[in-house]
């Protein structure tokens, strides 16, 4: 990913005539993806090319901002401009990948029995291609799930995180070569991990757009023994993640979501903002400036900005509310 000291005006306006025909307008999103840089990077850019008048752009819907070149044919103003409607930046159309694998599932069965039950709760991308992985496990001592996970290979090191009766929870550092980095290639996202069956069953989206084969073969050169039994076509809901992710630094969304899913926010906590750092790679200082970033960007969108677009859309009377 291109840093934001590498990304300037006019790469930005020549995204749009890259990507966008005339009279097209792109979200955040799009222009990030174009560039290959970070959300807050583009919002940036096209925030100051926005206040030169070489871009115009509103919000639709009241939240979501999307942007335009002008041109000679433009006789309306950035507020009454013809935009994509609301669920067009709500949902998307997704490509869903399912795999299967006995292999994998495999060593913990055997060591486990039918009880066992193993399932992802999240996986964090790290900024050196590696993950965090959080995992939940039923039926199998805690020591020997982690001394399984430890001897594969692209296992850093593995945390117990919490334990509740006969379920715990484990923070899993990996290198960049796990299966679900393979699905990062592709702008993908693990929806579901599990094993169940005897087999390793991993669900996965991607845009619809996507090859679906070049897929199967990346993931399968990390495993082969992962089988695709399954793809369908599906929408998803995108309104409040694409704003939290605009909204957010890589590394605030990142801390936020490592302290999340690693029970940073638990009473006991079960992870320490010590731990979480260095995970990262920074300094317990920089983590904390990070979460509380976030804490604040992700309470003012919930707490401010929704609902105050959804009191507009509640109101009877006829006039508009302003950005």
């Amino acid at each position: 990913m291109a840093g934001s000291g590498r990304i300037t005006e006019e790469d930005v306006l020549d995204a749009f005539e890259r990507v966008a025909a005339p009279d097209e307008s792109l979200s955040t999103r799009e222009v990030a993806d174009a560039l290959d840089c970070a959300r807050r990077t583009a919002y940036e850019r096209l925030s100051g090319i926005a206040d030169d008048g070489r871009l115009n752009t509103k919000k639709v819907g009241g939240q979501v901002r999307i942007w335009w070149l002008p041109t000679d044919n433009d006789t309306t103003d950035a507020s009454t401009a013809e935009t994509p409607s609301l669920p067009e930046l709500t949902s998307e159309q997704i490509l869903e990948l399912e795999f299967h694998s006995e292999q994998l599932a495999k060593p913990f069965i055997e060591a486990g029995g039918p009880a066992l039950q193993v399932r992802v709760n999240r996986i964090v991308p790290l900024d050196d291609g590696g993950q965090l992985q959080y995992w939940t496990i039923t039926g199998i001592p805690p020591k020997t799930y982690i001394e399984l996970v430890t001897d594969m290979s692209i296992v850093f090191n593995v945390r117990l995180l919490g334990t509740v009766e006969e379920t715990f929870r484990v923070g899993v550092r990996t290198t960049a070569d796990s299966m679900f980095t393979a699905f990062d290639a592709f702008d993908g996202y693990t929806k579901e991990a599990y094993i169940d069956n005897s087999k390793m069953k991993v669900i996965a989206e991607f845009p619809a757009t996507v090859d679906g084969e070049a897929v199967v073969e990346v993931v399968q050169g990390v495993h082969p023994s992962l089988e695709l039994v399954g793809q369908r076509l599906v929408y998803t809901p995108l309104l409040f993640r694409t704003l939290a992710e605009e909204r957010l630094t890589e590394r605030q969304w990142t801390a936020f979501q490592m302290a999340y899913y690693a029970g940073y926010f638990n009473r006991p906590r079960e992870s320490s903002g010590d731990d979480l750092a260095e995970r990262m790679g920074i300094a317990r200082q920089t983590f904390h400036h990070h979460l509380r970033e976030a804490e604040r960007l992700v309470a003012q969108l919930l707490l401010e900005e929704l609902n105050e677009e959804r009191s507009t859309v509640g109101h009877s009377g006829g006039s508009d509310r302003s950005d």
